[in-house]
């Protein structure tokens, strides 16, 4: 196994700890798929396409770019949208309003690329899930 599979392998296992410590962190009862959920999706859909513009990068491709530097900030957000919500932090809301603009932001540059790399269209649509469900708990 190599490093980063290792690495992955653990960070998934983090987070799917805390996912099924706190199933419905973030989330009013009854109102569906947590912010712990969609952010762990945003989260593990996110390295792999940062892996994808990294590898693209190194064989000198440069039209992933802005997408690799777009993800890198959306992983960091949506890790503190995980850990805010698994504990219920009293400034969850605050970061949801910022992890929803960081979300579309990653979004919209995953969007013309998604066409082409499936992994910009699946990082696209975890994206604008996680958007949507942070734009309505920071209203």
């Amino acid at each position: 196994m190599k490093r980063r599979d290792l690495m992955l392998a653990g960070g998934a296992l983090a987070i799917a700890g805390v996912s099924q410590a706190a199933p419905d962190a973030g989330s009013a009862p009854g109102k569906g798929v947590s912010l712990v959920e969609l952010g762990s999706a945003c989260i593990q859909v996110g390295e792999e396409c940062e892996a994808h513009c990294l590898q693209q990068l190194a064989t000198g491709d440069t039209s992933l770019a802005a997408c690799a530097k777009s993800v890198a900030v959306m992983l960091q957000m949506c890790r503190a949208l995980v850990t805010a919500a698994a504990q219920s932090s009293p400034r969850l809301k605050d970061i949801t309003r910022v992890c929803g603009q960081v979300c579309r932001d990653c979004e919209a540059v995953c969007r013309p690329h998604a066409g082409h790399h499936d992994v910009c269209r699946r990082c696209m649509e975890a994206c604008r899930s996680c958007a949507s469900a942070c734009e309505k708990a920071s209203a």
